[in-house]
């Protein structure tokens, strides 16, 4: 692979393995848990291609029986492959009496592998082309689909997409019935055979097939997928690094899911060839194909039985902060299990970020280690629905670090605020009893503001108990739990020269611990004065952005436009200033000209469809205030991608009134 990478550098299977080139190490541990038996369904022939059909089991085989003439496949002389089905015990997912699936479907040459809906009355079955052969004089694949009606199999139906210039098989039907996922070695893959998938039409008809994306296809072969519950894609590949030949890998197709194609490991996968994945709805039990050393024939059926419920990964993404809602890059997190064991390990990014991989229906622990900073501690437990988890962790600066002489960077993006924009809200559970920490700040300089008086007001009783935050802004109330807790509070934050803020706080039983409360106040200003915000620091607006040497606003850019009309219209007192940019490329003269355009037509689309145009304002600056460091002018060029071009192709908003 080494050698192969040299000679192909652009080839991804290569560079997959050659970075890490020591994987095959992991995926050759087998998983505690699985018992994998051998069928003795098997013959000497070919067995392969499970499929669940009502309350038995379909699959392909080259057995023979006793036809007066036994035809044979010139490839590997053996017979040609048909359709069979049998009986399966539930118990431990043996098969048995095995039968022809019926004469309407195996003919002449190859027919299977099948699959069906759930109710089994949508048949959809992979057969070989009988219209006539290829260019290449090949005989392809092709795809049939088959109801049942009225007691009796339909007459099978090409699919749409078959050619006889190119294979189409290895269909695997959507629980409904509505969606098909499918392999073709049609013009326009990646190469080898790639899968693809199609929607049911309206009328009944299949819509024309859409490649799959996710990093599913490669430049090998993808083959055999199937589709568990209509949310995990099964499928086999020689593509992803893997143990050999073909391997079994899945990825979860939900919009929540974790879009990664995962290998599944010994002792499914061995270094032969592995593949057609079945696995039942309790994720126990099930079958796949190999020709692993050991077996009866050429390609064999082997069962599994799993102690467990095969669990697919779920990602936990989060951010590490500090007191004041700033990222705090660099920090250790480590996760933990139930038993207190550490059993991963990452450092949050210069942006703090971090990620896990975890399990389904586990709980977990989290610590943040950081230099100057208090340990962070959070918990949280994962489910068998979502695939995403959000945890952001708190580690708080120790005292002699607040460096109170500069003021707060308050600009770190993507602060998820809970009442607002401008009120940062966390819980430490491990702390005993109960306990309010606040920090209120300057939105202007993001400076700790002193002899704030806040107030919890009981929103049952009316009453209100007053405390006040010191110089440094911030400070620790313990409450007595007796009194303060299982209420729904008000908290008022008021401040002479400051806009006054207001937002709910409740103590449950379950919500005991340290109460974080990050609260930035709004000015108000004398006359003549102005606000300097950015407006994603407020509301839920970001950047409008524009094509290469363009000035017209696009689709997206009225988005976050709407929201800007919306807002001057239902805030009749706010006024914002923006600044339109370009990317470095083309002379400043140039660029200064192009930004103008850019400011005139975001001025033009607010100003048509607010109260008061004279409320919005701004100008171009063309390459001056470039949003990276992708500058090429003079002796300072530096490479950029494309992406990183665009986003200085922006126009900006700052509130300067409200």
């Amino acid at each position: 692979m080494f050698r192969y990478h040299e000679l192909k550098a652009d080839d991804k299977r290569a560079a997959d393995m050659v970075a890490d080139p020591e994987f095959y190490q992991d995926l050759a541990k087998e998983q505690n848990g699985y018992s994998v038996s051998n069928l003795a369904i098997n013959s000497d022939e070919q067995e392969f291609g499970t499929a669940f059909y009502k309350e038995h089991v379909v699959f392909v085989s080259s057995r023979v029986g006793m036809e007066a003439v036994v035809r044979r496949y010139n490839w590997n002389q053996k017979g040609f492959l048909d359709i069979f089905q049998a009986e399966i015990d539930t118990s431990d997912f043996t098969l048995s009496n095995p039968v022809r699936h019926h004469k309407k479907f195996n003919k002449k040459y190859h027919e299977g592998p099948a699959s069906f809906n759930k109710d089994g009355n949508i048949m959809v079955f992979t057969r070989n082309n009988y219209s006539g052969r290829s260019a290449k004089d090949e005989i392809n694949l092709e795809l049939y689909e088959s109801k049942f009606i009225d007691g009796k199999w339909q007459k099978p139906k090409s699919l749409p997409f078959n050619s006889k210039e190119y294979s189409v098989g290895h269909g695997t039907l959507t629980p409904d019935g509505n969606r098909l996922y499918f392999v073709s070695d049609m013009p326009g893959g990646y190469g080898g055979s790639d899968i693809y998938r199609s929607d049911r039409l309206e009328t009944g008809e299949w819509g024309d097939p859409v490649r799959m994306e996710n990093g599913i296809n490669t430049e090998g072969n993808e083959m055999f997928p199937y589709m568990h519950q209509d949310t995990v894609l099964f499928f086999a590949s020689n593509g992803h690094p893997g143990l050999g030949g073909l391997d079994v890998f899945y990825i979860d197709l939900r919009e929540t899911g974790i879009q990664k194609v995962t290998n599944l490991s010994a002792p499914v996968n061995s270094s032969k060839d592995d593949f057609a994945f079945l696995i039942d709805e309790d994720r126990k039990k099930g079958f796949f194909s190999s020709n692993r050393t050991g077996g009866q024939g050429d390609d064999d059926i082997y069962a599994f039985t799993r102690e467990e419920p095969l669990n697919f990964y779920q990602l936990l993404r989060g951010r590490v902060i500090d007191e004041i809602g700033q990222v705090v890059p660099n920090t250790k997190v480590l996760l933990r299990n139930t038993d207190g064991e550490v059993i991963a390990e990452a450092v949050a990014d210069e942006d703090g970020k971090y990620k896990f991989l975890v399990e389904e229906n586990k709980k977990y622990s989290l610590i943040g280690e950081k230099e100057g900073h208090s340990r962070g501690l959070g918990k949280f437990e994962t489910d068998d629905a979502t695939r995403d988890f959000s945890q952001d962790l708190m580690v708080v600066r120790s005292p002699e670090v607040f460096g109170l002489d500069d003021p707060f960077d308050m600009s770190a993006d993507g602060l998820d605020m809970s009442d607002d924009k401008l009120v940062y809200k966390s819980i430490d559970p491990n702390p005993p009893g109960l306990s309010i920490h606040s920090r209120v700040l300057d939105i202007q300089t993001g400076r700790p503001i002193m002899d704030v008086q806040i107030a919890l007001y009981d929103k049952l009783t009316g009453e209100e108990t007053f405390m006040e935050s010191p110089e440094t802004g911030d400070n620790t109330w313990i409450l007595d739990t007796e009194l303060y807790g299982n209420k729904r509070y008000a908290v008022k934050v008021l401040k002479d020269g400051y806009q006054p803020m207001e937002f709910d706080f409740e103590t449950p039983p379950e919500a005991m611990g340290q109460h974080a409360f990050m609260t930035k106040l709004i000015p108000i200003l004398e006359e003549g004065e102005k606000l300097d915000v950015d407006i994603a620091e407020v509301f839920d607006v970001a950047p409008i952005y524009f094509d290469l040497d363009r000035s017209e606003i696009r689709a997206d850019a009225k988005v976050e436009l709407d929201k800007i009309v919306e807002l001057m219209n239902a805030k009749p007192n706010l006024e914002i200033e923006f600044s339109s940019h370009t990317d470095c490329r083309a002379s400043k003269t140039y660029n200064e000209r192009l930004s103008k355009r850019r400011a005139y037509a975001t001025a033009r689309y607010i100003k048509k469809r607010i109260t008061k145009p004279s409320r919005i304002s701004g100008t171009g600056f063309g390459e001056n205030e470039l949003a990276n460091k992708c500058e090429c002018e003079d002796q300072v060029i530096v490479e950029c991608s494309e992406e990183e071009h665009a986003l200085n192709r922006r126009t900006e908003f700052h509130i300067v009134k409200m």
